[in-house]
């Protein structure tokens, strides 16, 4: 019996696994110089992807290992220098209300003179991502890179994605591959589709 509550899927397992691959090529290929350059000077390469909790987390590990892969095969040998870490932030109140953005958790690595790229799962406005860049710059890293899986297209946005997965349209509330009904349900689904609040 169906689940009432899963509505159309949007995006399937087959495409999710494949955007991620696209974008790991697309990360690897941004920073693939700068690993060379690294490299030509003795120094030591660390390509840090902090992902946004809880969102991301499917997405992340995912992106991180594709992104491992694409640089193993284009330095012809298995690396290990694709590291990850989070952050934490909440906008909602105790009833579920937006409220002000109040950080809980920073990377526990330092961020100082490596290439970080931010993971989120969703961008909406922008603000929360702006928000979460603007506190990982402080840090000063060597680069900051945004990527998002979703990018809900959108008129005014307070910061653009460098990376985007998919550009999502309407307004409709989506679950699935790490993303929930704010309760925590629906993230362990493989694909992403839409949510029937009423159950119908």
């Amino acid at each position: 019996m169906n689940n009432p509550e899963v509505g159309k899927i949007i995006y399937s397992e087959e495409a999710i696994r494949q955007r991620v691959k696209d974008l790991a090529e697309e990360i690897t290929v941004d920073h693939y110089p700068r690993y060379q350059k690294a490299v030509s000077k003795n120094q030591r390469y660390i390509l840090i992807l902090v992902g946004v909790l809880n969102g991301s987390v499917v997405f992340l590990a995912d992106l991180a290992r594709a992104v491992n892969d694409a640089f193993s095969r284009r330095c012809g040998h298995e690396v290990g220098f694709v590291a990850w870490d989070a952050v934490s932030v909440s906008t909602r109140g105790k009833n579920n209300e937006q409220q002000k953005l109040r950080w809980l958790l920073d990377p526990k690595m330092s961020l100082f003179g490596r290439d970080v790229v931010a993971v989120e799962d969703i961008v909406h406005t922008g603000k929360t991502a702006q928000e979460v860049m603007s506190r990982l710059r402080v840090q000063s890293p060597a680069s900051l890179k945004l990527c998002t899986l979703l990018d809900r297209v959108s008129e005014q946005k307070a910061i653009c994605a460098d990376y985007v997965g998919f550009e999502f349209k309407g307004n409709a509330w989506v679950i699935g591959y790490g993303l929930d009904t704010n309760k925590g349900f629906y993230r362990g689904l493989r694909y992403i589709a839409v949510y029937n609040h009423s159950g119908c």
